[in-house]
């Protein structure tokens, strides 16, 4: 069997999707999806969060078989049922969540599986010679010889894309490939997708960042509901249309009242702590938030946020310094002692950090013990607690089939209203929320926004940090600046100018 030449390109595809549909019991994930992806082309794939994207993409890779359906490669029927025919077709995936191994080095991350040997031994030499002469023609820029747990995220994204071209990927597929990184490692990743353009690859990207599909996409298709709304060339379309195409109507620009903040609620004094590796990780940290307040932490990753976090969660000792909630110091208690004090944690990971993805929603919600608190002669009855999860998949507009279902099983987006839903369950006193929109589509982070701010409203206090400036400039009264484990700059959020921001950012004046 053949595939004639597309319609958009005249040229024959180097894939082409023919009728995809596949079904999760009566979930209908793809609904016979049309889909061609040309050499040096990029091919954005966007929708809501559920849309189906990720479904496609892992049928394509071979993941899933689909139910219905053919896939062709240059114009050939192919057949693809796993990952192992993937590559050996010349496909690639490189997805959100890398699959790196921290202990080994650069070099060896990118050969493993495939190493260039002589004889029994490994021929470290010519590997650095053939890897690096990859590296410098797709310029990518590694220290084959550095461990991969020292690497920033955008740097570790890169091996997983050295990994992918060393097996010979003519095709190449990302899902979210920019939704962990922050703006400096964005501009970076889209120089290096203009490359590979530029070498021939073909390319599809699954993303929820508008301007960024503005900006490098030769194409667009748009899945709601699994099923195809739209699909054009980027100079046939315009941005407006594919926003409208993704949400099926057009939303109001997202604004927030400001809200008067309440008394002092909690307090951070002279903090100080060393790192894992016995260095400077925080240091004086000093910062106070009110009831009803939003108090954002801006910072590049790696200057102390996620050591902040830690400590002011109990899960990181301090060395000096003190944490007062509600006029108590809390330094010196654990980890439960404080989530039942109020204080809870929307992770920017929901799937390593903030989920148990193959155990159910009803124990994933259990992990908030506090919110399930009962006197020590009560027992909650299963039907019970089954009621109680089930209304918070309701109010949080979570799509699951039950509370009894794993939480693996729903889309990312999805997979985050259950980790908001759960910490916002006990009406916490502050809520401490790590890049919560990380990943998501405009409705679900609007969503998201919109419950953060009204449980302020109603008088916790929340401190975000975040790596998007527009979040922090559209919900915060006040923005602090992180770097290299200090508070360098604090000002509310109207006295901040966005280029001064980036600036003491990266530690400028």
């Amino acid at each position: 069997m053949t595939v004639e030449n597309s319609p958009m390109t005249g040229a024959t595809p180097a894939l082409a999707a023919q009728g995809i549909q596949k079904r999760f019991g009566s979930l209908l994930a793809s609904d016979s999806v049309f889909l061609m992806l040309h050499y040096g082309r990029i091919h954005a794939l966007l929708g809501e969060n559920g849309a189906g994207k990720s479904t496609f993409v892992s049928i394509v890779y071979g993941l899933y078989p689909a139910d219905e359906g053919n896939l062709a490669i240059d114009g050939q029927c192919a057949t693809i049922r796993n990952p192992a025919d993937a590559l050996r077709l010349g496909i690639g995936l490189v997805q959100q969540h890398f699959s790196l191994i921290p202990s080994l080095d650069v070099l060896e991350n990118i050969i493993l599986g495939r190493e260039i040997r002589s004889g029994l031994r490994l021929d470290r030499k010519k590997a650095e010679r053939e890897i690096g002469s990859l590296l410098e023609r797709y310029g990518l820029e590694l220290n084959l010889c550095e461990r991969v747990e020292s690497l920033p995220i955008g740097l570790q994204q890169q091996v997983e894309i050295a990994k992918v071209l060393y097996r010979n990927a003519r095709i190449m597929l990302f899902d979210e490939p920019t939704a962990a990184l922050v703006t400096h490692e964005v501009d970076r990743f889209l120089q290096t997708l203009s490359t590979l353009k530029r070498e021939g690859i073909a390319i599809l990207m699954i993303t929820h960042r508008l301007p960024e599909v503005m900006r490098i996409a030769d194409d667009v298709t748009v899945l709601r509901k699994g099923k195809i709304v739209l699909q054009s060339t980027l100079q046939e379309t315009s941005a407006n249309s594919i926003a409208k195409a993704i949400i099926g109507e057009e939303l109001p620009n997202e604004s927030y009242e400001p809200i008067r903040p309440g008394p002092s609620l909690f307090q951070i004094n002279n903090l100080s702590s060393m790192s894992r590796e016995n260095r400077p990780a925080l240091q004086n940290i000093a910062l106070d938030v009110a009831e009803h307040e939003i108090l954002g932490i801006a910072g590049v990753a790696g200057n102390g946020q996620e050591e902040l976090i830690e400590t002011i969660l109990g899960l990181a000792p301090a060395d000096s310094g003190s944490i007062t909630l509600s006029g108590e110091e809390i330094l010196t208690l654990s980890t439960l002692e404080r989530r039942k004090r109020g204080i809870s944690l929307i992770p920017q990971d929901r799937l390593n950090e903030g989920l148990l993805s193959h155990h159910s929603l009803i124990e994933n919600f259990m992990l908030n013990k506090p919110a399930f608190a009962l006197q020590s002669t009560q027992w909650l009855h299963t039907k019970q607690l089954e009621k109680q999860v089930e209304e918070q998949l309701v109010k949080f507009e979570v799509q699951a089939a039950s509370p009894r279902v794993s939480a693996g099983t729903l889309s990312g987006g999805h997979q985050q209203r259950v980790v908001v839903a759960r910490e916002l369950m006990a009406s916490p006193k502050l809520i401490i929320a790590h890049n919560p929109t990380r990943g998501l589509d405009l409705r679900a982070s609007r969503f998201v926004n919109e419950t953060l701010v009204a449980m302020c409203r109603k008088g916790a206090g929340m401190i975000l940090f975040s790596s998007e400036l527009a979040e922090l400039f559209l919900i915060c009264r006040r923005i602090a600046v992180m770097h290299r484990g200090e508070i360098v700059q604090i000002r509310f959020t109207q006295d901040w100018m966005p280029e001064e921001l980036g600036k003491a950012m990266v530690g400028g004046a």
